[in-house]
């Protein structure tokens, strides 16, 4: 795809991910999009040959290919052309439980043009995949702009994400029988586009029920179609999460699937503009969120009797909180539509997807008293135990995980921690509902309740897809994950008022034990 020279932004991207750039320059051209650009690139290629895959799918490669051709047939006498085409590319995730799917990205789009993909959905298998999401984002809403003064690009989610809840496939409208299906998504700002690209496949057989129209949000503010460094900058992705290893993933991850962008610059037809869709309400499910706290508390009690036993001193303890930003001068929970909407066009909302609720912690709890990193800390022989809530078992996510996210990343997952508080306090009831993760510099190998920290990251913790309204999570809803950090006794490092704030603590602790025993 042609970008204008100028345009340091998308070229630098698009040259570091076909190689044809230093990785440096990308990162100087406003960072996350452009690494995330080359991870993609980094281990299949963006011009990767287009093999066929006929495992299960619901159709052949001869099929979906004979359909293509038939329908880009009767779209030309109405006067589209195909004006770009790539295939669909798959690689390891900056989150490491999952894998990014690379649709199209850094392309510019007229309000009549669609993206079009025809092509499968994972197939089932023993050991996954659990969750699915196609999301299309705003890049930059105009690179010129934003290069020239330095802001950050809005980098948001278009609206709701295409999950395996709610996309439209072959054995049916929307619903959890999408594994080993093939789907049809349009992704344009024109009804008439829209409508006829829909009647095109239906008419060569391709079943209606089977067929995602997503908005292209043209009359959001600050969205500006249309071609050249001025004009928006779009990008679809997506993600599979937790599937192992498997014959049947390596087969489905070699296959790179046809991405087109047809233009309809010869209609006759003027463009329709579609409404923007409103957002998916997350909220409003009913939670058993009074005895879930009541549940935490229990486990971070026994967490922290457990450690001073264990010769431990509590140094400092944490909530995590849903991930905020800053729009308008208002601090709100991460929000694409938000971000692109932003009048001072200055938010940045790091790739999000509605499907997701993120927590973090809070900036001070990422360094201890003397200024050392977390992981540096931890390298000191300090540790900490995260205790959480399995939110799937809670009826809330399909899928929770809780990630070191770093250049030297490590997750665990909810299938991974399931008997994690279980066994961390068995005589709790209830205690199945929760999880206790220790984190240290070194765990031990096949830990499944230790999360290494190794080099410069960050702690975050995902929870995807409310299967009651088929999108995120209402992160108000969730019971938030606490944090305790602990250094050995007798080790130095700390200031005059920690050391007081220890000391209170032990006592606290003291007492506990002693009615404890009692």
């Amino acid at each position: 795809h042609k970008v204008n020279a100028q345009d340091r932004y998308s070229l630098g991207c698009i040259g570091t991910a076909l190689g044809q750039m230093p990785f440096s320059y990308c990162v100087s051209s406003l960072s996350r999009l452009c690494i995330i650009s080359s991870l993609f690139a980094s281990q299949h290629g963006l011009a990767a040959s287009l093999a066929h895959y006929d495992g299960t799918c619901g159709t052949t490669g001869a099929e979906r290919d004979n359909i293509r051709q038939k329908a880009m047939q009767a779209l030309g006498q109405k006067g589209y052309s195909q004006r770009l085409e790539g295939g669909l590319t798959y690689s390891q995730s900056y989150n490491p439980d999952s894998f990014d799917m690379l649709f199209m990205w850094n392309f510019t789009l007229e309000v009549s043009d669609v993206v079009l993909w025809l092509g499968c959905n994972p197939p089932a298998d023993t050991s996954g995949p659990v969750y699915y999401g196609i999301t299309g984002y705003l890049i930059a809403s105009n690179a010129t702009i934003r290069e020239a003064s330095g802001q950050p690009p809005p980098s948001g989610a278009m609206g709701d994400t295409l999950n395996q809840l709610s996309m439209n496939h072959t054995k049916g409208q929307a619903n959890d029988e999408i594994w080993g299906t093939t789907s049809a998504i349009l992704w344009t700002a024109d009804a008439v586009s829209a409508e006829d690209v829909t009647t095109a496949l239906k008419a060569v057989g391709f079943p209606a029920s089977a067929i995602n129209v997503q908005v292209v949000p043209s009359l959001m503010r600050n969205v500006n179609l249309g071609h050249g460094s001025d004009h928006s900058i779009l990008g679809i992705g997506g993600r599979i999460a937790l599937w192992d290893p498997s014959p049947l993933r390596e087969a489905f991850f070699a296959y790179h699937q046809p991405v087109a962008i047809l233009s309809a610059k010869d209609r006759q037809t003027q463009p329709d503009p579609l409404p923007t869709p409103e957002l998916l309400n997350r909220g409003n499910t009913p939670t058993l969120k009074s005895k879930l706290y009541h549940l935490q508390k229990k486990m971070v009690d026994i967490a922290k009797r457990k450690a001073f036993k264990e010769g431990w001193i509590l140094v400092d303890e944490a909530k995590m909180y849903p991930e905020m930003i800053i729009v308008n001068g208002e601090e709100v929970y991460l929000n694409g539509t938000k971000c692109i909407e932003d009048p001072t066009r200055s938010s940045f909302c790091f790739i999000d997807t509605q499907d997701a609720a993120y927590f973090s912690l809070p900036e001070y709890f990422n360094f201890n008293e003397a200024g050392d990193r977390l992981d540096e800390y931890m390298l000191q022989g300090q540790m900490a135990y995260v205790v959480g809530i399995l939110h799937r078992k809670a009826g809330l996510a399909v899928y929770s995980s809780l990630a070191w996210q770093g250049e030297q990343g490590a997750s665990l997952n909810d299938r991974q921690l399931i008997d994690s508080g279980k066994n961390f306090a068995p005589r709790v009831k209830d205690s199945s509902y929760s999880y206790v993760v220790q984190l240290k510099h070194n765990c031990s190998s096949g830990s499944t309740s230790c999360l290494p920290i190794s080099g410069p990251g960050h702690i975050v913790a995902r929870s995807y897809l409310n299967p009651a309204t088929q999108t995120g999570p209402d992160p108000w809803e969730l019971v938030p994950e606490i944090v305790l950090r602990f250094r050995k006794c007798g080790r130095g490092g700390t200031s005059k008022k920690l050391r007081g704030y220890i000391g209170m603590e032990d006592a606290s602790m003291l007492q506990t034990r002693a009615e404890k025993e009692l």
